[in-house]
């Protein structure tokens, strides 16, 4: 009986061991006051051709807030394609939400009601394509965007730190909203989150992450770098995502397990033998 009750507590510690050294998903929040991405828009016209700008004073830089899913153990970290950024608004930018469709296919410029009316958005853009025949101000508009990042394999975790290049961002939602183009169903928009939209993910972009624990927080510091290309427009993305997350202490008998790990096998052997 006696040796039945070691051996079973025997057991049930090297489990624990098997439970910390294992990944386990965490959920970080992310901090909006400490976390932001901004754009730079370029039209895929020759080079110079036709320039872009802010529409206003912060239309190209805002606040993100969402969650930060990752796979963690004391040596590695992978984030998950549940992690979810959500974009904030940095302003009213042009074009408007609703396009007034027309009975025939006129374009989106001439339908003043549309191109001049500013409604919230994400970012906000204008580009200048007088040089091959379009308006002088075209603007254009990011709203409802939410961002993914993902890893294919768990990423080694040094002291803290990782390196975040080769994350795989992409777009869970997302409408560019447009005043320049002919007509369709739903107006003259581009959704980042459907077909044709290319993403080219950090590869060359070395940036380093960091995990930093203080008691039971855990803040987690992502750098972001991408970029999207549809028609003929791309857009790069950059900037920094803070997270946080709440996590138990590890109990004094938790590090007395790690350094007891190598005599438990002989432990058992002696205790079968009696």
């Amino acid at each position: 009986m006696k040796i039945t009750t070691r051996c079973t507590a025997l057991l049930a510690a090297v489990c624990l061991l098997g439970n910390a050294a294992s990944a386990a998903p965490i959920t970080f929040n992310v901090i909006d006051s400490l976390s932001s991405l901004s754009i730079t828009p370029a039209a895929g016209f020759s080079p110079g051709s036709a320039p872009t700008q802010p529409q206003g004073l912060g239309a190209w830089s805002t606040k993100y807030s969402g969650i930060v899913v990752a796979d963690v153990t004391s040596s590695t970290i992978q984030l998950l394609p549940t992690t979810q950024l959500v974009a904030g608004i940095s302003g009213n930018w042009s074009p408007g939400l609703n396009y007034p469709l027309p009975a025939d296919s006129t374009r989106a410029e001439t339908v003043p009601a549309y191109v001049n009316s500013s409604v919230f958005a994400n970012y906000g853009t204008t580009t200048n394509l007088s040089s091959i025949g379009g308006p002088a101000a075209s603007n254009s508009a990011i709203r409802n965007l939410q961002i993914s990042l993902a890893d294919s394999a768990p990423k080694p975790l040094t002291a803290g730190l990782f390196d975040e290049a080769g994350s795989t961002p992409s777009f869970k939602s997302g409408i560019i909203y447009l005043s320049y183009g002919s007509t369709s169903p739903n107006g003259p928009l581009t959704n980042l989150a459907g077909a044709g939209i290319v993403i080219n993910p950090t590869t060359d972009y070395t940036g380093t992450g960091s995990l930093v624990r203080t008691g039971n927080l855990l803040t987690l510091t992502v750098p972001v770098q991408f970029s999207e290309s549809h028609f003929f427009g791309m857009t790069t993305f950059y900037g920094t995502i803070v997270a946080t997350a709440n996590v138990p202490v590890p109990e004094p008998a938790t590090f007395g397990l790690l350094g007891a790990a190598a005599p438990l096998g002989l432990m058992v052997r002696r205790s079968l033998k009696k």
